[in-house]
């Protein structure tokens, strides 16, 4: 993980790598599942499929094999193999190859190289895996005509980087200065999709729920925002949510919602009975998965929705990446999306519907649980064509935990 996390932000320090000469793609692929096959044994051993650009010939497939601990243990695998899959070199961590001899069982001779982009697929999942296609990956069509002079990038496939260089000249006889990789959208979903798939798990397992949070609307109609505390419970089908208004106008007021689908809606001293299935609607819209549905929804979406996959122009920002479709793309759909590097959360996105042009934004993520890793945001801020439309700041967010039962019951 720390390997790839390096990648995506620049950096150049990296373990050593076994790498095939380049091939066309049909060969790559029954070389990659020849490797798979022999290192399958191989715990920390990841083999996998890269691109890169040949002068001359376009753009050519490597087989790359992860994981070493050190150059000695490279070349016994470079020795298991290199009947099979002649050719191989050792990738080092300043960015040059070396040949692999088979009489004396090392590395020789040197040329300065790139290395390669991320796209791992592990020896264990050798067996009926595509190795084009690994699990929970999106698919995005490959750009082949494009520039790469750029420093704003598209992907080429699956799993694939392009190189930002340096404009300065490197002086002496210094090496030459590693250029630095810049990820595809493909990679940056895919980092951003674990730690959202595990939140995505944690709210699934969840059966009961304490949440405590304040919301202010903001309307032009309005001479002042309505700014209200919210109380959030939930057990099971049970609900709960009490509202304190604190400014702008509105009614205190207490919402139940019983096991047995009744409920009754509390404004003072007056209670009045509702209908159940309604309130429940209601009810659900300020959980904590209605806040957070974003979030909670990403890991499936990347796979089957549509939008997620037009966002192929990736830039750095000061905080992360930021994913963006391209402009001759219309109608409604995602707009743009910024992910943070510490951590891969969701910090905007923006989407066209068809009342308008929406941003979400989301910061001061905390972690939730015990021992889960899970983080949330606790601050979401809504707005509708660049106008401020809502703010949520969650002040305490609790599952699985004991909720009391008379909370849904029905004081006469």
């Amino acid at each position: 993980m720390m390997f790839i996390l390096g990648l995506l932000i620049g950096l150049a320090h990296a373990a050593p790598a076994l790498l095939t000469a380049p091939m066309d793609k049909s060969d790559s692929q029954q070389v990659l599942l020849q490797c798979q096959k022999a290192l399958k044994s191989k715990k920390n051993i990841t083999v996998r499929n890269a691109r890169f650009f040949v002068t001359g010939k376009g753009y050519r497939q490597r087989v790359v094999i992860e994981g070493f601990q050190n150059e000695i243990q490279a070349s016994e695998i470079a020795k298991k193999l290199h009947a099979t899959v002649p050719g191989l070199v050792l990738l080092t961590d300043d960015g040059r190859e070396r040949k692999f001899s088979k009489d004396n069982n090392t590395f020789v001779s040197d040329r300065l190289t790139l290395k390669p982009p991320e796209q791992s697929i592990s020896p264990q999942q050798a067996d009926g895996v595509n190795p084009t296609e690994p699990k929970r990956l999106i698919r995005i069509s490959p750009g082949d005509s494009r520039e790469d002079n750029d420093s704003t990038v598209k992907p080429e496939s699956s799993g694939s980087v392009k190189t930002a260089q340096s404009s300065k000249a490197v002086s002496g006889s210094r090496p030459m200065q590693k250029k630095l990789l810049e990820p595809t959208s493909t990679d940056i979903l895919k980092m951003v999709q674990d730690p959202l798939g595990r939140m995505s798990s944690l709210w699934e397992e969840s059966t009961t729920e304490r949440l405590s949070f304040s919301r202010a609307l903001h309307d032009p109609s309005m001479k002042t925002k309505l700014q209200a505390d919210h109380m959030y419970f939930r057990d099971g089908e049970s609900m709960r949510l009490e509202v304190q208004i604190r400014e702008g106008v509105g009614q205190d007021s207490t919402t139940i919602l019983d096991s047995d689908g009744k409920s009754w809606i509390v404004i003072g001293e007056r209670s009045v009975v509702r209908n159940g299935a309604r309130v429940k609607e209601i009810l659900n819209r300020f959980s904590s998965s209605s806040l957070l549905s974003i979030l909670l929804n990403f890991s499936s979406d990347i796979e089957t929705d549509g939008p997620w996959r037009e966002l192929s122009i990736v830039s750095k920002t000061t905080k992360g990446w930021k994913l963006k479709r391209e402009a001759k793309v219309e109608g409604p759909g995602i707009i743009e999306a910024e992910f943070g590097v510490d951590g891969w959360n969701l910090l905007s996105l923006s989407m066209r519907q068809n009342d308008g042009d929406w941003r979400y934004s989301f910061s001061d993520y905390r972690q939730i649980g015990s021992g889960a890793g899970v983080v949330v945001p606790h601050s979401i801020v809504i707005s509708r064509n660049k106008s401020l439309v809502e703010e949520i700041a969650i002040v305490k967010l609790e599952l699985n935990v004991v909720v009391e039962k008379k909370l849904f019951k029905h004081k006469n």
